[in-house]
């Protein structure tokens, strides 16, 4: 798929595993449900440190990177 956009890449991560790495170094693995404009993600079975959280709205301005996880979580 050719990306044209920054959103055309979180568009390709809809249902997948991916890492959302947020500012003061917290990194967050789950499955991408749902982003919007301001970049705030939603998770699902995410996990934080080996701590289970469930579902997670992460705030678009703390978000660093996003990146595909390619093992399961």
């Amino acid at each position: 798929m050719e990306m044209k956009k920054p959103f055309d890449l979180l568009n390709m991560l809809i249902g997948k595993n991916v890492i959302v790495s947020i500012k003061g170094g917290k990194i967050f693995e789950g499955r991408m449900m749902a982003f919007d404009v301001h970049m705030n993600i939603i998770l699902s079975n995410a996990k934080c440190e080996d701590k289970e959280i469930g579902n997670i709205f992460i705030r678009g301005d703390s978000v660093v990177y996003v990146h595909e996880l390619k093992k399961e979580v």
